[in-house]
């Protein structure tokens, strides 16, 4: 194919370009159906002319569209785009299949190293073609500083990588720097540059620098347990053991939204199932006066929630605190203000005009009474940031927030006597001002006095450079001064043994524009260990666990600091979580019983030891399986079904079920699609599914089973040992259609594992990812795939003569892949859940998208894929569309021609090619049904392809 390319720069912005790919054929034959491919270090974000094509990981290939799919002798088209990264030229890959000739792939891994304590350590990059070349091979690099900073953190470089004939194989060695400093961890990236004689699949990686300096964090053996108290700096669980507690901010129920934010996007216990995944041990959970008083909660998707419809905001709460015991969290309650809005009381102080003082202390009191004896909720967070009039200590009685913290913490301990009673600070004291509630320097003066000792904790707030540049971030020596201002104002609390200390707010967006922020996160880190003067140690009389802490925040949709998660409310920021890795907290004990309550027990069913099918009735069932493989169903009510031994199926039907599969490899089904759902999985307690039928607790399943598809948990299933298999071939997680075509392969008797690896070792892709290897060679792949490290000696040679002496690169690459080290290593991401697309489902949901060009509604998809399960064919469903009101109603009575193009426009979303419309068009007046023609344009190549991101990961719907 003699297809020639040239690359053009069209307009620059900051952070992207457009560009067009000139192409012309100089053969003498005309070229169909071509293909471009090529690496840059830039993503294409739109595009014209062109399809997008399959392709390795690294690389683009783009395709035509009808209108070029023909290349005539001499003919040149343009094909544009935009794109975000640097405007360079992209290295176009030949397309000559000799092997000899071909240019190498070069990839480059990711490095790290622990930094050390003094002079340098070297951090080094792997970078590997996938087959030797016969002519050298040269590329050139640099460091560019991320969150370590050059010259500091490590030594900024500059080179170049050159392959001689014959070698696959070289490095980039990087100096890091030792210190003693507490530091974050940090990164920098090695950006390559300029190949000739290699096509690279990945153009950066990221060297991450641990820091090894600082006290350690709280004793993650340590379970707590029971209501908390303090003794002297320190927080206590009942048998005295000293605690940290690590919280997490989720706002929005002092909001005049009155619902935590983020139920619009996410099911309320998956987001706090992945809280405690994420390393927080309890949640500051902030509230208004207004709510309590029966503000209506809004923002919350009750098809994700459907638990939460019709609940006040105090139910609300009521839920969070016991799922909180139920995971092993605890919960802070914040009164942040009075009315519902946003930040503090505007007036600075903890009552307005409408909610009085009185008001707030009987809302404290009727919040201490309501969860009296319930160890989940363990403190009272006062108010939130009392400023501007607020004062300490002088007696005023509108102002004086000391006093006023007593008279409220008085009247709960009087109906309450377990909670941890939490005193921000203000903003002035003495004429000395800080950040709003972070001011505890009257603390010194003026203690807060309670009648029950041992139960005040000090809880002010601190923030960065970024949210506002105050004075003390000023000068060149702000750094070395900052521990003293936290000294200062709260810090010598916990140094002087007064009383413990909780952040209750800090947190950053931890953004490159403002490097003052990690100075400042450094530097409040090592004062939360204990580390006054950022020496790396603990210093004498500071809290054995730390000094605790509630980071600022939960949600993304704050504009000061971001949140832990991403816009997306899903995508949890690692990051912050790196940085903040050093000051982890207690784990507190979870009631194992959770709050499970079916109410009247209605019928009580139990199997027997061979295969039974049980049906509930509509009240709160009792269903027990033994032994067999049972059916279990529980109908309406809230009942409770546990399979025994066996490979059970269990549909807990409507209600709030409990679902034990018990031993054997179980099912549990649901009747709806995926994404109506909220699901939390834990393989290692108790998963949840939320959705249409109610709110189910799920244990011991290890196949959730939707309409349009199923998760499985199962490390012994197919579908986990081909999940293996593509990590220790190609070095990635399976695309959804590999997965399945391997995995029904293998399931239907069509090949073994081992014949299925011998394809993997066959495929295109991994040819071109490693090129030909030698034993030796392939050995040394698999340790890099599966183990992430260089082979020892010994393990190198010993695969190496199997393979030379009979063993297949198949049977090889399995024994690497069925490990036990690799079945255990990759055990975590199979016990989130492999999805399994339902492929009767699919189609459906591609019927919609061709018919009536609109995603499918739930109710029509599960009908729809229940018929065809049932003996339908999909061109019966493809009629049975087509006859329908909507259809009728969207394309009329139109003749056979504009059929056609209303298929192109809606199908493929495009206008149709010359000879594609006059094909379709004759084959419909020569007898093809419509119905056919539906279903040909629906399920081609083209189409899939195209509606693959609404379906391949669970199926969209309106």
């Amino acid at each position: 194919m003699a297809i020639r390319t040239e690359f053009k720069l069209g307009n620059t912005w900051d952070q992207g370009f457009t560009g067009e790919i000139f192409l012309t054929n100089d053969g003498t034959e005309a070229v169909s159906d071509w293909r471009v491919s090529f690496t840059a270090p830039w993503v294409i974000q739109s595009s014209w002319n062109v399809t997008t094509q399959p392709s390795a990981p690294g690389v683009v290939t783009l395709g035509p569209v009808e209108m070029n799919h023909v290349l005539q002798p001499g003919e040149k088209i343009n094909i544009g785009f935009t794109a975000s990264g640097k405007p360079v030229e992209p290295v176009f890959l030949s397309s000559n299949p000799d092997p000899e000739t071909t240019t190498p792939f070069l990839t480059v891994t990711d490095a790290f190293a622990v930094e050390g304590d003094g002079g340098t350590t070297p951090l080094t990059f792997h970078l590997t073609l996938t087959h030797a070349s016969t002519t050298p091979v040269t590329l050139n690099w640099k460091t560019v500083a991320g969150g370590a900073t050059s010259g500091t953190d490590y030594t900024d470089a500059t080179g170049t990588v050159t392959f001689a004939p014959g070698e696959t194989h070289a490095t980039v060695k990087i100096d890091v720097t030792g210190d003693t400093r507490t530091e974050l961890n940090e990164t920098f990236r090695l950006v390559l540059s300029s190949p000739d004689g290699a096509v690279p699949t990945r153009w950066e990686a990221i060297g991450t620098i641990h820091d090894d300096d600082g006290p350690s964090p709280a004793n993650p053996n340590t379970i707590a347990d029971g209501f908390l108290s303090t003794r002297g700096n320190e927080i206590i669980d009942a048998s005295g053991a000293a605690v940290r507690l690590s919280a997490v901010n989720w706002f929005g129920l002092e909001s005049q939204r009155a619902s935590p934010d983020g139920l619009n996007f996410r099911n309320w216990q998956e987001m706090m199932k992945q809280m405690v995944d994420t390393g927080f041990n309890a949640i500051r959970l902030p509230f208004s006066s207004e709510l309590l008083a029966g503000k209506t909660p809004t923002n919350i998707n009750f098809t994700l929630n459907p638990d939460l419809a019709g609940l006040s905001g105090l139910q609300i709460i009521d839920k969070i605190v016991d799922y909180a015991g139920q995971i092993g969290m605890r919960i802070i309650l914040d009164h942040h203000r009075s009315a519902a809005g946003d930040g503090p009381n505007a007036n600075g102080l903890w009552y307005d005009g409408q909610y009085t003082e009185q008001r707030w202390i009987d809302d404290w009191v009727m919040l201490a009474q309501r969860y009296k004896g319930n160890d989940s909720v363990v403190a009272a967070d006062l108010h939130n940031e009392p400023h501007g009039p607020a004062t300490w200590g002088d007696d005023n009685p509108a102002t004086d927030w000391e006093a006023a913290a007593e008279r409220a913490g008085s009247a709960i301990q009087q109906v309450n006597p377990d909670w941890l009673i939490m005193v921000e600070g203000i903003e002035t004291y003495k004429g000395s001002w800080y950040w709003w509630g972070g001011n505890l320097q009257g603390v010194a003066d003026d203690p807060v006095t309670l009648p029950i000792a041992n139960k005040v904790v000090y809880s002010p707030h601190d923030y960065p450079n970024s949210v506002y540049p105050q004075p003390w971030f000023q000068g060149n020596d702000y750094a070395s001064k900052l521990q003293g201002v936290f000294d200062t104002q709260w810090g010598y609390i916990a140094r002087q043994g007064i009383a413990p200390v909780l952040l209750g707010e800090f947190g950053t967006k931890l953004e490159a524009s403002d490097p003052k922020d990690k100075v400042w996160l450094t530097k409040i880190m090592a004062t939360l260990n204990g580390d006054l003067n950022s020496d790396g140690a603990t210093d004498g009389g500071m809290p054995s666990a730390g000094l605790s802490w509630a980071w600022w925040s939960w949600n993304p949709n704050s504009g000061d600091t971001g949140g832990i998660l991403a816009d997306d409310w899903r995508t949890v920021l690692h990051d912050k979580i790196d940085a903040i890795a050093a000051i982890r907290g207690t784990a507190f004990a979870a009631n194992d019983d959770g709050s499970f309550d079916s109410g009247p027990l209605g019928s009580e069913l139990t199997g027997t030891a061979g295969a039974d099918v049980l049906r509930g009735t509509a009240g709160n069932d009792l269903i027990q399986g033994m032994g067999g493989n049972d059916l279990l169903i529980g109908g309406a009510g809230n009942d409770r079904l546990y399979g025994g031994a066996g490979d059970d199926h269990l549909d807990g039907g409507t209600g709030n079920d409990l679902i034990d599969g018990g031993d054997g490899i179980d099912t549990a089904i649901w009747t709806g699609v995926r994404r109506e759902y909220g699901i939390s999985l834990n393989m290692k307690g108790d998963s949840t599914v939320s959705g249409p039928e109610g709110v189910d607790t799920v244990r011991n399943v290890e196949h959730l089973v939707f309409a349009d598809g199923r998760y499985v948990t199962d490390t012994g299933d197919t579908a986990a040992q081909v999940y293996r298999l593509y990590g220790a071939a190609l070095d990635r997680t399976p695309d959804q259609g590999g997965l399945l075509n391997w995995k029904h392969a293998v399931d239907a008797g069509a090949m073994t594992l081992v014949q299925a690896a011998n394809g993997f070792v066959l495929s295109e892709e991994f040819n071109v990812r490693y090129g030909e290897l030698d034993s030796t060679g392939f050995v040394k792949q698999l340790y890099r795939n599966v183990l992430h490290r260089e082979g020892e000696d010994g393990g190198v040679a010993n695969w190496t003569n199997a393979i030379d002496h009979g063993m297949t690169r198949a049977e090889a690459l399995v024994g690497f892949s069925e490990s036990v080290e690799n079945i255990q290593r990759t055990a975590p991401a199979v016990e989130q859940g492999l999805w399994l697309r339902d492929d009767d489902a699919a189609t459906v949901a591609r019927l919609y998208d061709s018919v009536f060009d609109r995603l499918p509604d739930a109710g029509g998809l599960v009908a729809w894929t229940a018929a065809i399960k049932a003996g339908m064919t999909p061109h019966e469903a493809a009629k049975g569309f087509i006859d329908s009101p909507e259809f009728l109603a969207r394309f009329g009575a139109v003749e056979n021609g504009a059929f056609v193009d209303l298929l192109y426009q809606n199908v493929l979303e495009r206008g149709p090619d010359a000879n594609g419309h006059a094909n379709w068009t004759r084959a419909l007046d020569a007898g093809l049904t419509r119905a056919d023609a539906v279903l040909g344009f629906s399920e081609s190549t083209e189409h899939q392809i195209q509606r693959a991101p609404y379906i391949d990961d669970g199926i969209w719907y309106v």
